[in-house]
């Protein structure tokens, strides 16, 4: 199980790998708390299981920073060990919740919050817990 466990943090995630249930079937993965509420997802299937593990490793297993001169609603982080960039949006929807999605350079969404928040910091807290944390293997399933 890959968990994210923060101290001082009452919250816990787990990750889950799943096939969606499209007429042709296609491998996801989302973050749930231990309430069962999802907190992010894989923003597309993929064909391969392979693919979106190397999508979710890359999204919440890597360790990222931000890019000092970038801030705001749209911004770079940095993958410490490979020096990949991701870019990060965050953006009102029409129904004025606020949400985050990750795009590689080439503009293909690897992953994004799966509600709308009324409040940004609430935004901001979920993309830092999802995202920027540190989490732990405790054993792929």
């Amino acid at each position: 199980m890959i968990l994210n466990e923060q101290s001082g943090d009452d919250r816990k995630a787990y990750v889950e790998f799943f096939l969606d249930k499209a007429k042709i079937p296609k491998h996801r993965f989302r973050v749930k708390y231990e309430n069962g509420k999802v907190a992010a997802a894989s923003n597309k299937g993929h064909g391969d299981k392979a693919d979106m593990v190397n999508a979710f490793r890359m999204l919440i297993l890597s360790r990222w920073d931000y890019r000092k001169e970038d801030r705001g609603d749209k911004f770079w982080i940095v993958n410490l060990d490979t020096g990949q960039a991701l870019e990060v949006e965050f953006y009102r929807t029409k129904s004025k919740g606020w949400r985050w999605r990750c795009s590689t350079s080439e503009e293909n969404i690897i992953g994004r919050s799966t509600e709308g928040y009324v409040k940004k910091s609430d935004l901001i807290d979920n993309f830092h817990y999802v995202v920027m944390t540190p989490w732990k293997i405790e054993s792929e399933e």
